[in-house]
């Protein structure tokens, strides 16, 4: 048994400190190479993000001109029959 956590609660998660704008919390969620796939994101800002560190200033960017009163509202995450995979509707 894997004590990774699912795909549904790293979401939940993150839309959770998101919403509370804790850059350092978000950024703890993702793997030294992990990536983030930031369609809203405005330009000149990648849309894709590769690696922790790139995340972190690309949030503290967001967090600073767009996220500044951010928040989810109404949102379910649903699991999938793959742990791995998740999504959201809000």
């Amino acid at each position: 048994m894997s004590s990774s956590p699912s795909a549904a609660a790293l979401l939940n998660q993150y839309l959770s400190t998101i919403s509370c704008g804790d850059v350092d919390a978000v950024v703890a969620l993702f793997a030294e190479d992990g990536v983030l796939s930031t369609p809203a994101i405005p330009e000149p800002n990648p849309k894709v993000v590769n690696g922790r560190a790139n995340i972190a200033l690309t949030l503290q960017w967001a967090f600073a001109h767009v996220f500044k009163k951010f928040s989810w509202h109404d949102v379910e995450v649903h699991a999938t029959d793959d742990s791995s995979l998740a999504f959201a509707i809000a």
